[in-house]
C-alpha cells in the first residue's frame, strides 16, 4: 500500500511491550505461510508456548523464504533492548549446541523488531567464522519490507498493535470478531453455513483459481459475513489457499491492492470491471444484494432451519427459544443480530423516506397481485392505485436488505415479526381504523361452496369464488 500499515518505527516502539514477545513468533509464521514458500516442515511456537526450551523456530523449505535460502533454517527471536547482547548470546549458545542439527547445512536466523544499525557488520563478523551455512538477521527495517509484501499480515499485526483504526482494510477473522460479538452472545461462523453447501463449494473453488465472482443474499452485509465465514472455516483447516484473503470494501482500496500485489483473494462491496485482476493471480469476490442487479451470481439460500437452531444452542440459547428466534427472524443473520442486541442500529428500510408508503405491504404481509380483492385492500390502505403502489414496492424489492420476496405474483414479507415490530409506531389513527375494517372484511370472506365441498363424495373441480386470495 502507498501508506505502510507497519513501519520500522512502529515496530521499534512496540518491541518494548511485553505482548511483542508472544506475537513475534506468530508474525514470522504468518509471513512464511503468506510467502508461498514450499515449506516441508515448520515449528514456531507462539503465545504461551514461547517459553518452551529449544529453537524459537525450525523450518525446512524447498524454496527461499524472503532473504533466507532454501533448506533448513533455525530461528531465534528476541525483543530485548540490548540487541547485540541478545544476538551474541543466542549465536554462541546455538553454535555450541545446535540441538542435533548440522550447522554446515543450516542457516542461523536472528530476528528483532528493533532497529539495529550494526546488524550488517555483526553478520559479516559471524559469517567469517564459517560455523554455519549462512547467517541472516531481520531487524525492524527488514521486517517492514517483508510485511509490506503481504497486506493481510500487515492488517493482522496492526490489529495486534492497536493501529488498525487507521485503515479501511480488514481480514475475515477480524471482521467476524467485530460483526458477531455482542454483550451476551458471540455468533459462530458456522451459523451462516447451514444448507448453503453449493455456495460454500463455489467460493472454495474461487479461493484456488483466480476469478471474479458475485455472492448475493438479501443484503451486502450478509453476503460479506457469509464469505468471511467460509474463509474462516478454510483457515481453521489450514488450507494454504485461504491465507491471503483481505477485505477491501471501497473501490480505491481494491484498485490499489490489485495494482501493487499478486495472488490475493479480495472481498469487496465494489462492483467493477475486475476481470483483469485475474492476470495477477487475484480472485475478486463481490458481496452484493439484489440492488446491484447482477445477472450471474452465487445466490445464498435461507439458512437451513435445523442448522440455525442447533448453532444457537451451541452459544447457550435454549432450544425452545432458538426455535422462536428462527421464526421471528425468518433465519436472517442481520435480524438475529438486532434481536440479540449485537447490532444496535435499526434496519436500513426503516430510515426510508417511503416508510409510510411501505406500511400497507408490511401489515398485509402476504398477497397475490393477480387477485383483484387483494389489490383493492392495498389500494384502500395506500390511498392510491395498485399500479402506483406496486412501483414503490418493486423499487424496495431491489434494495439492500429488502423487506419483501416476490415469486409469480405472490408477495410476502421476509421477516414479518421484525417488520411489524419496527414499523408499528408509524401507524396513524386513520391507518389503524382502515386496517381494522379490512381485517373484519377479510375474516368475513366465507367460501360460498364450503358446505358443498365438505359434503361432496365425488371428485369435483370448484371455481374460486372468494374475494381474497388464500395468501391473506
Amino acid at each position: 500500500m502507498k501508506n505502510k500499515l507497519i513501519t520500522a518505527t512502529l515496530l521499534k516502539g512496540w518491541a518494548s511491550k511485553r505482548e511483542s514477545q508472544s506475537i513475534m513468533p506468530e508474525l514470522i509464521k504468518r509471513l512464511i505461510i503468506s510467502s508461498g514458500a514450499k515449506v516441508r516442515k515448520m515449528s514456531i511456537p507462539s503465545g504461551d508456548n514461547v517459553y518452551i526450551p529449544g529453537w524459537d523456530g525450525q523450518v525446512s523449505s524447498d524454496s527461499p523464504i524472503f532473504n533466507v535460502s532454501a533448506g533448513i533454517s533455525l530461528w531465534e527471536i528476541g525483543t530485548n533492548s540490548d540487541v547485540r547482547t541478545k544476538a551474541n548470546n543466542d549465536y554462541n549458545k546455538r553454535t555450541n549446541d545446535s540441538l542435533g542439527y548440522d550447522r554446515t547445512k543450516a542457516t542461523f536466523v536472528f530476528v528483532t523488531p528493533r532497529i539495529w544499525e550494526q546488524a550488517g557488520n555483526w553478520v559479516k563478523e559471524k559469517k567469517s567464522e564459517n560455523k554455519w551455512k549462512d547467517i541472516v538477521v531481520f531487524t525492524a527495517i527488514e521486517l517492514e519490507d517483508w510485511i509490506a509484501q503481504y497486506p493481510v499480515v500487515a492488517i493482522w499485526l496492526a490489529d495486534k498493535i492497536g493501529t488498525i483504526k487507521n485503515t479501511s482494510l480488514d481480514y475475515p477473522q477480524l471482521f467476524w470478531n467485530k460483526w458477531a460479538k455482542g454483550e451476551k452472545y458471540v455468533l459462530p461462523p458456522s451459523l451462516l453455513l447451514g444448507g448453503r453447501e453449493d455456495a460454500i463449494n463455489a467460493i472454495k473453488v474461487s479461493l484456488r483459481v483466480p476469478k471474479v465472482i458475485y455472492v448475493q443474499s438479501v443484503s451486502r452485509e450478509e453476503s460479506l459475513a457469509f464469505i468471511c465465514a467460509v474463509a474462516i472455516e478454510c483457515q481453521a483447516k489450514a488450507e494454504d489457499s485461504c491465507q491471503n484473503i483481505i477485505i477491501a470494501k471501497e473501490e480505491r482500496d481494491v484498485q490499489e491492492l490489485v495494482d501493487n500485489y499478486e495472488n490475493l483473494v479480495i472481498i469487496t462491496y465494489a462492483v467493477g470491471s475486475w476481470n483483469y485482476a485475474t492476470d495477477k493471480g487475484h480472485t475478486i469476490i463481490c458481496a452484493v444484494s439484489p440492488e446491484e442487479q447482477i445477472n450471474d451470481v452465487i445466490e445464498l439460500q435461507t439458512i437451513e432451519r435445523r442448522s440455525f437452531v442447533n448453532e444457537l444452542k451451541t452459544i447457550g440459547i435454549e432450544e425452545d427459544v432458538a426455535n422462536r428466534y428462527a421464526i421471528s427472524t425468518a433465519r436472517s443473520p442481520l435480524a438475529l443480530r438486532r434481536l440479540l442486541h449485537i447490532d444496535q442500529l435499526k434496519p436500513a428500510w426503516l430510515h426510508s423516506e417511503n416508510i409510510q408508503n411501505l406500511l400497507p405491504a408490511i401489515f398485509v404481509g402476504r398477497w397475490n397481485d393477480s387477485v383483484d380483492g387483494d389489490k383493492k385492500i392495498l389500494e384502500k390502505l395506500a390511498g392510491h392505485s395498485y399500479d402506483d403502489f406496486e412501483k414503490i414496492i418493486r423499487n424496495e424489492l431491489f434494495s439492500n436488505e429488502s423487506l419483501f420476496l416476490e415469486a409469480g405474483g405472490n408477495w410476502r414479507l421476509r421477516s414479518a415479526y421484525e417488520a411489524i415490530g419496527y414499523s408499528a409506531s408509524f401507524m396513524t389513527i386513520s391507518f389503524k381504523e382502515t386496517f381494522a375494517e379490512i381485517v373484519n372484511d377479510v375474516l368475513s370472506d366465507d367460501d360460498p361452496d364450503a358446505v358443498n365441498k365438505i359434503e361432496a363424495t365425488d371428485l369435483c373441480f370448484w371455481n374460486f369464488k372468494q374475494k381474497y386470495s388464500f395468501a391473506l
